[in-house]
């Protein structure tokens, strides 16, 4: 989903995001051009079951709910970079992988927006760790895995520019494993690492039918009514410029993926016995008739096929991402012993409580862990990982710079940085931002590019390299 952060929240970030907003106000706008977000076309007339129950759980606030624009296209279509896409069937399992490349990632996009361009890529390949030659080049160490019958090859490649964009885990593993082998780089690698705020609840149960289950590629007809729709359809927006930034929040409907749906109606009657809140006593036999009907017909029917995930993002952490990042046995671990915060959570269930009053269902937030139990405490699901090589002022409270460039340790000055070497991903985010991350990362890395290719005298052709890729790609 494509969402723009409030702005304010790069007052906490480097100062030149602040400084100069036209630079960023072209980055978002490079990135939403090539992710070409949409709206499902059909919700101003026929709106999908979710985002129909997304407007009744805001109640009285129904003014700041939205349908979204998914990364999703709903025709079938050659898009703009040679890539073929296939109308979005609204199976609802975006979440697991589209199954008829209808989703807009960067498979459909900026990868063969490069191939075109002359890009080589190399797959089945794991980067260990990267190093800088005596002649200022840098070394990447890799190996080219093959399948599970052979040994993996060693592999080398120098570059004069060397972009790491293997996301929040992936990049800082590199840099962290880097740092070992002696590439001076700030101890704060691998810490201020987040989850942008993430949370999840289920409203269970209700009197509405929701078509809140994935069905894969599964007959439509199977369902009842409308088909589920993209994983998100539609936001309640709970951002306010006359509220401090940091009580941010979105609420989102969310599918369940497909491949859990059978087991969903086993799981969710006791979730809902031993974890929930029943916002509606009473109707009872209304309740249990629908909960034995999806027993026997399906989690497409009675009580599972009523109910669907409320899912969002805050800003109460954007000061603060505390989780780190270090390696034990060369493997990547996280340490983020706070990660569950109840100032946090009694923020965030305030309003999924409210939700579920509005639904007449069954909140159930505690699936993973019980907050009232220290031994099990509560456990978010991460969908969003954030952070690790996050950027600052100096070597000091950084990792990176605002450009992305990579702060050393070994310079005259805290803020010099290793020429040629550059983060481009979520890993250089250092707060949460508070919505789907996606378009802002998206914007970071095309601002980066936009003042890479100032620093060293690039041209950029902005112009899609139109190459039908039907057999190519």
């Amino acid at each position: 989903v494509a969402i723009r952060p409030d702005y304010r929240i790069f007052q906490s970030w480097p100062a030149e995001f602040s400084q100069d907003a036209t630079v960023l106000e072209q980055a978002f706008s490079l990135a939403l051009q090539v992710l070409s977000p949409s709206q499902f076309p059909d919700q101003a007339t026929a709106p999908l079951p979710q985002s129909t129950l997304l407007r009744k759980a805001a109640g009285s606030d129904v003014a700041n709910v939205s349908f979204v624009n998914p990364n999703t296209t709903f025709r079938d279509r050659i898009n703009a970079q040679g890539v073929p896409q296939n109308a979005c069937t609204l199976c609802g399992d975006c979440n697991t992988g589209c199954n008829y490349t209808a989703k807009n990632t960067l498979l459909m996009n900026y990868l063969p927006d490069a191939h075109s361009f002359g890009a080589q890529m190399f797959v089945t390949m794991r980067v260990l760790y990267i190093e800088r030659l005596a002649n200022g080049q840098w070394q990447i160490q890799a190996e080219y895995l093959g399948d599970e019958t052979t040994a993996p090859i060693p592999v080398q490649v120098t570059c004069d520019i060397c972009v790491l964009g293997a996301g929040s885990l992936g990049s800082t593993e590199i840099l962290l494993r880097s740092k070992s082998r002696g590439l001076a780089v700030s101890d704060l690698t691998g810490q201020r690492f987040g989850a942008d705020g993430d949370f999840f609840a289920v409203t269970y149960n209700g009197p509405d039918n929701a078509n809140g289950v994935g069905i894969g590629e599964q007959p439509l007809p199977k369902m009842d009514g409308r088909q589920v729709g993209p994983c998100i359809s539609s936001v309640w927006d709970l951002r306010s410029p006359s509220n401090p930034v940091e009580e941010g929040l979105i609420i989102e409907d969310m599918t369940f993926p497909g491949p859990f749906a059978e087991i969903l109606s086993l799981i969710l009657p006791g979730c809902a016995l031993l974890f929930g809140k029943d916002t509606d006593p009473g109707h009872e036999a209304e309740k249990m008739e629908r909960i034995l009907q999806s027993l026997v017909e399906g989690p497409h029917k009675g009580a599972t096929n009523h109910s669907f995930l409320l899912g969002g993002m805050s800003s109460f952490g954007s000061k603060d991402q505390g989780g780190s990042m270090s390696l034990m046995d060369d493997r990547l671990i996280v340490d983020w012993p706070d990660a569950s915060d109840p100032d946090h959570d009694a923020y965030v269930d305030k309003f999924l409580l409210e939700a579920c009053t509005n639904l007449q269902s069954t909140y159930i937030r505690d699936f993973f862990g019980e907050p009232k139990n220290p031994q099990r405490p509560r456990v978010e699901p991460c969908v969003h990982p954030l952070g690790g090589c996050a950027m600052g002022s100096t070597n000091a409270d950084g990792v990176a710079n605002h450009k992305g460039q990579i702060f050393r340790t070994d310079g005259t000055s805290n803020t010099d940085v290793y020429p040629g070497l550059y983060v481009m991903d979520g890993a250089l985010i250092p707060t949460s931002v508070g919505v789907n991350p996606l378009l802002s990362i998206t914007a970071v890395a095309e601002r980066a590019c936009l003042l890479m290719a100032q620093d060293y005298g690039f041209t950029i052709d902005y112009r899609p390299r139109f190459k039908d890729q039907r057999f190519a790609w």
